[in-house]
């Protein structure tokens, strides 16, 4: 059995799940076009950053690979003349089939962790608006210099919840042809996870939902919900 994890990994970012309308107009308006700042994307483990990163990166390389730059933020900031460095490499991409409308890419992982100035990044970043598009990712984005930041159209993502996740799980239970009711579903993800749980951790959820009804397993139990008793006031007596 292929795990949900790559068999149902997002191909496309209407299959992403977000849980602010406002992040995820504004990234799907980059799909549809837009031609955006510099990215900075912000959040804790398991919410989605690398995920989107790597679509927003192949749906504006995948015509041209050469305009993804693959280097670290060490090699890129030991570059003499970074402006001329990034001249180059567009001067390359458009050699090898980029369209004159195109920028270069480049992505630096957890930007946080990397200790030296980065005098010589924002100011190629101001340069190069129209050539060039960085995106960073960090789990700590106060740690980064304001001069930074400033320059970066920001997203901040939170953890998607068993709720967040419900439609998409449906989605994948239904392509494997198990259907249940979304307060079962719900109750799984809920209960077959902990509260700090993310994406893959509900993907595990499914693989195991699957296999059992593969293998004609029993699914756990899910009790019907309790009646609240009422409360029953409580009089006192005044002598």
């Amino acid at each position: 059995m292929t795990k949900c994890e790559i068999k149902y990994a997002p191909q496309s970012i209407i299959d992403v799940v977000f849980n602010n309308a406002d992040n995820e107009r504004r990234l799907k308006m980059i799909f549809q076009g837009f031609k955006t700042r510099h990215l900075f994307f912000s959040g804790t483990n398991g919410v989605g950053k690398t995920l989107i990163t790597d679509l927003v990166v192949n749906h504006l390389t995948s015509h041209c690979p050469s305009l993804l730059i693959d280097m670290p933020i060490e090699k890129v900031m030991a570059q003499d003349d970074l402006y001329i460095y990034f001249l180059n490499a567009l001067h390359f991409a458009k050699l090898a089939g980029a369209n004159d409308d195109d920028r270069l890419v480049i992505v630096f992982h957890e930007l946080d962790k990397y200790e030296k100035s980065l005098d010589k990044l924002w100011t190629v970043m101001d340069r190069m608006k129209d050539e060039l598009l960085i995106i960073i990712t960090t789990n700590n984005p106060m740690k980064l210099e304001n001069a930074v930041r400033s320059r970066c159209a920001k997203f901040n993502f939170t953890r998607i919840t068993p709720a967040d996740f419900l439609a998409r799980a449906q989605f994948i239970l239904r392509q494997e042809n198990i259907h249940l009711p979304n307060s079962h579903v719900l109750h799984y993800l809920k209960s077959m996870s902990v509260v700090t749980s993310d994406v893959r951790d509900y993907l595990d959820v499914l693989d195991d939902l699957i296999y059992s009804s593969q293998n004609n397993l029993p699914l756990p139990l899910v009790l019907p919900p309790q009646p609240v008793q009422p409360v029953q006031p409580v009089l006192t007596v005044v002598k």
